[in-house]
């Protein structure tokens, strides 16, 4: 199928046309699906321009990624008729937007690409175009890098800081484990859960992993309740949505623990809906934001939410 893909640019200065790839982006208007992927890591672009011009750019990304996948989710496959006072995005859209944006971010002309679906496209086309900062050698990342990613992509979507508690506690069927986000309206809208396959202590990790696994699908059997260090404690349903981030593995030492965690990422019995990359937390906080409108007007009983 005919899809059409374009580079996103940071040009801090457009007068010199000094640029840095920060994604792509592509789609096909047969479809109605469209897709943005962004780069995980600024630095060659921080050192390009100043952090708050990028900062900028990275959040109407965020914003613009984000309406692409609710039009995507609403419209693809034919699923539902455009209606009249929506814009059809199209290889004309894509143009118009690389010709409206010269300044700080801009896109590329257009250009086809054969594929099965927008991801293929991306995923096809990204280690050809962008150019991916490497961590500092043998300077291994952390769950915190994880963390902020999934911190950061939170603040790009319609979820109030008062919506999402950290480092809270699930119990479930004489089962704990961590969580370290959940967003909630006084009903439990999602989960999310952050790791580092990066660890020098492969073992203790994946015995972390395993006993997380057996809450959650204590979790998925009979329920749940979920305690903050803060003492609120709310009640969790089995069809709660989850989703698992992860610093990717730096290299072959890593990879196997990697393997045997995604086992358990994508047991049936947890039923994560999504396990993604930091670069991909993006999609998270959308699923996030998605799960905790669908709550919204339904408050609980107040019991379900309480201090302890």
């Amino acid at each position: 199928m005919r899809h059409v893909y374009s580079i996103v640019r940071f040009v801090p200065n457009p007068a010199n046309g000094e640029c840095v790839n920060l994604g792509l982006i592509a789609g096909s208007e047969d479809s109605a699906e469209w897709v943005l992927r962004t780069i995980s890591r600024q630095s060659r672009a921080s050192h390009l321009g100043d952090t708050d011009s990028l900062r900028g750019v990275m959040g109407y990304l965020r914003r613009l990624s984000t309406e692409l996948k609710v039009y995507s989710t609403t419209y693809a496959r034919g699923g539902i008729a455009l209606p009249a006072n929506q814009e059809r995005l199209d290889e004309r859209w894509l143009a118009e937007l690389a010709s409206q944006q010269r300044g700080i971010v801009q896109f590329t002309a257009p250009s086809p690409v054969d594929v099965d679906s927008a991801e293929a496209a991306v995923s096809l086309l990204w280690d050809h175009l962008i150019v991916e900062p490497s961590p500092r050698a043998n300077r291994r990342q952390t769950k915190k890098v994880a963390l902020r990613a999934v911190r950061s992509a939170f603040r790009g979507v319609p979820i109030h800081g008062r919506n999402v508690l950290e480092t809270t506690r699930l119990d479930s069927e004489g089962f704990s484990a961590p969580i370290d986000f959940a967003v909630h309206n006084g009903s439990m809208a999602y989960l999310t859960q952050c790791w580092s396959f990066q660890l020098r202590d492969k073992e203790r990790l994946l015995d972390s992993v395993q006993s997380w696994s057996w809450a959650i699908r204590a979790l998925r059997s009979s329920g749940g309740s979920l305690t903050s260090e803060t003492g609120i404690e709310l009640q969790v349903a089995s069809d709660v949505g989850l989703a698992v981030v992860y610093v990717p593995p730096a290299g072959p030492e890593d990879q196997e623990a990697f393997d045997k965690a995604q086992g358990a990422f994508s047991d049936r019995d947890v039923a994560a809906s999504l396990v993604v990359g930091i670069e991909r937390a993006s999609e998270v906080a959308d699923e996030a934001s998605t799960a905790l409108s669908q709550r919204l007007g339904t408050m609980p009983p107040e019991s379900r939410l309480r201090r302890r």
